[in-house]
């Protein structure tokens, strides 16, 4: 599996009319899938926990009269 497809490639038009079938193992998908998810929620709580101390102390550092 490519991890990245370039735009040429995107715009191209299917190779046939099938419709994509699954190679892999249902548990392993769901697997995968789940591990994506779990990875994604994380990420998003570290980002928002990030923005939020960023938050805080910048409204700390004006309440001393500090400008930006």
């Amino acid at each position: 599996m490519r991890a990245s497809i370039n735009a040429r490639e995107a715009c191209k038009p299917a190779a046939s009319r099938r419709l994509p079938t699954h190679t892999v193992a249902r548990n392993e998908r769901f697997s995968a899938l789940i591990g994506q998810y779990v990875f994604t929620v994380v990420a998003r709580a570290v980002a928002e926990s990030m923005a939020n101390e960023n938050a805080a102390r910048f409204e700390a550092l004006q309440g001393e009269g500090i400008s930006t």
